[in-house]
């Protein structure tokens, strides 16, 4: 199975100046980027995220010397909802079975997708840097694209670095609000929202179907990708268990065949936008009534994504945004 949950970027510039940035001229340039306040929710964020829904260990980051729980937003706090997932994704642990005997606990197998606007990208690279320790203490696997991945747009000579763990996909780009929107105060974002309600599209503005439509493609993909991650893993977990010692096989082959080894948990995080992940969420309801199916997603927020009712959804063409 898989489980795909979508995060909302930290405080960015642009928020912290209160304009309108969704331009992918302008949002993916890296003065763009996460202010230090963003850089803590998203930390913050992804520390709940690990204890709340991996249950697992929080461990020492070694480069994120730049980032600590000090000036706290309590009006942004990212924590303050985990929507269906608390406890979805058991630890990576040894357990007893009925018989008293070891079991292993699958590991679970994590795919982060970022937009590529900066504050997106750097959202997610925060979260794989809180990740990547679990990953070396092998609590988790956190996936990384080959070179020539066809959406890894990241920097990948450096396969320790938190930039290697984020693979980039356009179509979680925020929404285009146009150029007459673009650079002006955040109070006109009403402007296209008010269109919304009316089911009229202002002109530039892209519409709530385009961008669904594109969103959705990127999280099919998504959790299409975390599965065949979790099947490759899973394969190398029983190659692993094929090549043990002589003992053990000899002792698996008195008790009779060895079960194949249960998948490890699936899990898809995509890093996006306010409105287009508002947008996402919103099926069955009409990507036009995005503003009052789901409540608004507050800076660095994360919640699970129900596949059902995209898949439920007509197949269409999902271009990059203009």
């Amino acid at each position: 199975t898989v489980s795909v949950f979508v995060v909302r970027h930290g405080e960015s510039v642009a928020n912290a100046a209160g304009r309108i940035c969704a331009d992918p001229a302008a949002g993916t340039r890296p003065e763009e980027g996460l202010t230090p306040n963003g850089r803590r929710q998203a930390r913050r964020a992804a520390c709940r995220f690990v204890s709340a829904v991996l249950r697992l260990p929080l461990l020492d980051q070694d480069d994120d010397d730049e980032i600590d729980d000090h000036g706290r937003d309590s009006e942004h706090d990212s924590n303050r909802q985990v929507s269906g997932g608390a406890g979805l994704i058991a630890p990576a642990a040894a357990t007893d079975d009925d018989d008293g005997a070891a079991t292993s606990v699958p590991t679970p197998v994590l795919v982060l997708i970022a937009s590529d606007f900066a504050r997106a990208r750097e959202t997610a690279e925060v979260w794989a840097r809180v990740l990547r320790p679990l990953h070396r203490r092998g609590l988790l696997y956190l996936s990384t694209p080959a070179p020539d991945d066809s959406v890894a747009a990241a920097a990948l000579a450096d396969t320790a670095s938190a930039t290697a763990a984020v693979r980039l996909d356009a179509r979680l780009r925020e929404r285009n609000f146009g150029p007459v929107l673009e650079g002006a105060p955040v109070a006109r974002y009403d402007d296209a929202w008010a269109a919304d309600a009316r089911r009229e599209q202002l002109q530039g503005v892209e519409s709530p179907p385009a961008v669904l439509a594109r969103a959705r493609a990127a999280a099919l993909a998504a959790a299409a990708l975390a599965e065949a991650e979790a099947e490759v893993a899973r394969r190398a977990g029983a190659q692993r268990a094929a090549s043990d010692d002589d003992a053990a096989a000899n002792t698996a082959a008195d008790t009779g065949a060895t079960p194949a080894p249960p998948p490890p948990a699936a899990v898809a995080l995509l890093f996006a936008h306010g409105d287009t992940l508002q947008i996402l969420l919103a099926p069955p309801a009409p990507a036009w009534d995005h503003r009052v199916a789901v409540p608004h997603m507050v800076q660095a927020e994360f919640r699970e994504l129900s596949l059902a009712p995209l898949l439920l959804l007509q197949d269409a063409d999902a271009p990059l945004p203009p």
